[in-house]
């Protein structure tokens, strides 16, 4: 087993979670268990990518945020491709909104002693790729959670390298709205202008919004949620948007594929990360089945943690 742990100072609870994780894994498995701690942007991508390429049924237990279990998950999904690896993706909190994590039900999640002997849950992740005349082919990225442009996306622009608390949170509600601009994509030929457009495989974000009333995570299918642009500013309708979603979530359109021409280009969110799309783009999200094998872990911090011999690199 490799703990790949969220580096960030940002991260608070990262570090205390990965040492008490750790503790309680190699003492309740006879496996081999590493513990690494990341030290800048895209690094626990690599690692995961290296060690599903030499263990291809391993498993590799994320501590951190959303966007760490992004970048583990891509890491996995590229060494499943190269390699036909199956490693399982075990997800803790330790982050801030922890979407993923709480997206799966408390009767779900299991104790470290449990990992090994779980059966692994497959689920269904986006596949987010883009061309355009300028650009050559990029290599697919994927999300786990959500993707999403217009409002979503800058809010995620917004939130990423702030020092993050309630009140931090609360702080960055006006901020996101007011800079949310409204995006135009041709779908199926038609030119559409949208406050937010996003594509969902677990049916809440930003911890308390639930944008859908579907929450299987394992249909071959992702939840589309297009909010157009109308003449009230777009904050207003975001907020409309998200306070209904609150008390009447939407029973929203499901699609296994779609593509559309995205003309001005700009960041898109995928999960608690942001990736640009060069104007000019076709761009194609994509439900892909059962792509990824997951469990879902409660650590308990209260446990007296040992200091740590793993590797730090």
């Amino acid at each position: 087993m490799l703990i790949i742990a969220n580096g960030n100072p940002l991260s608070r609870r990262a570090d205390s979670m990965a040492q008490a994780a750790f503790q309680q894994l190699r003492l309740s498995s006879e496996s081999q268990v590493e513990l690494v701690t990341t030290n800048y942007a895209g690094h626990a991508r690599a690692l995961a990518e290296a060690w599903a390429a030499e263990h291809l049924d391993g498993t590799i237990v994320g501590i951190g945020g959303d966007g760490t279990l992004n970048e583990i998950g891509g890491g996995i999904l590229a060494a499943t491709v190269a390699f036909g690896s199956r490693v399982v993706l075990v997800v803790c909190s330790g982050g801030n909104a922890n979407d993923q994590y709480r997206s799966w039900p408390p009767s779900q999640r299991i104790r470290p002693e449990g990992v090994l002997s779980s059966e692994p849950v497959p689920v269904d992740v986006l596949e987010v790729s883009y061309s355009s005349n300028n650009h050559e082919q990029a290599m697919p990225q994927y999300a786990l959670s959500y993707a999403a442009i217009g409002a979503l996306a800058t809010g995620a622009s917004v939130v990423n390298g702030r020092r993050r608390g309630m009140l931090a949170d609360l702080a960055l509600i006006p901020q996101t709205l007011l800079r949310a601009r409204p995006v135009s994509v041709v779908i199926d030929g038609q030119l559409t202008r949208a406050d937010s457009l996003s594509w969902h495989i677990i049916p809440t974000i930003a911890k308390v919004f639930r944008v859908s009333a579907n929450s299987r995570r394992a249909d071959g299918l992702m939840e589309v949620i297009l909010v157009p642009h109308r003449r009230w500013p777009a904050a207003l309708r975001m907020s409309w948007f998200g306070l209904r979603a609150m008390v009447w979530p939407y029973r929203q359109s499901q699609s296994a594929r779609m593509t559309f021409f995205w003309g001005q280009g700009g960041a898109a969110q995928l999960d608690g990360e942001t990736v640009d799309i060069p104007p000019g783009s076709d761009v194609t999200v994509r439900c892909v089945p059962a792509a990824l094998r997951m469990l879902c872990c409660d650590i308990d911090l209260s446990t007296k943690t040992l200091p740590s011999t793993a590797p730090n690199d």
